[in-house]
Parts: C-alpha cells; structure tokens; sequence
C-alpha cells in the first residue's frame, strides 16, 4: 500500500524539525556533556563519570545510524536494480 505523496513530505518535514533543534543542541564532545550536565545541577564528579558513558552510548548511536543508512542505500541500489531488470548474478553468468 502505497501513502500519499503529501502525507510522505509532511511526515518528512515533521521529522526534520523535532530532529534538527535536537541534534543542534547536542553537546558534541566530552568536557560539553560535562558543562550541560553541571548545568543541570550535577557535580563536577558526577558529570565527569556521566560524560565518559555518554560518549560511548553516542558511538554507538552512530554506528547504529550507520548500519541503518547503510541498509537503506543497500534497498535502494538493490530495488533500483531490480527495477531496471539487471540481475548481478545473470551477468556473473554471461562471462
């Protein structure tokens, strides 16, 4: 079942504005996540301990969105491959 071509931008534009605040208001780097989280009224400790952690959750979400982008540019060449009828194992063979 296909979904409109509205209700697809809409949903697009809706996503990249609660994602882009968010991912602009990202501490990016360690001694940031320190400073946020002092901040927000956690101890200098507390928040060094804290950001050591979220720095390792972060890499993982990157890897994640990683192996997620990938598997979509995967879809994408492999449905636009079946589309134009080219087959990689039919041209494995002609050789």
């Amino acid at each position: 079942m296909h979904t409109p071509l509205l209700s697809r931008r809409a949903s697009r534009i809706i996503t990249g504005i609660v994602l882009l605040p968010v991912l602009a208001l990202l501490p990016k780097c360690p001694l940031c996540i320190a400073v946020w989280l002092s901040a927000a009224g956690f101890g200098a400790g507390a928040a060094h301990a804290l950001a050591s952690g979220a720095v390792e959750l972060a890499k993982v979400l990157v890897a994640l969105a990683l192996c997620i982008l990938g598997a979509w540019l995967g879809r994408r060449v492999w449905r636009a491959a079946y589309a134009a009828g080219f087959s990689l194992w039919e041209r494995q063979m002609k050789e």
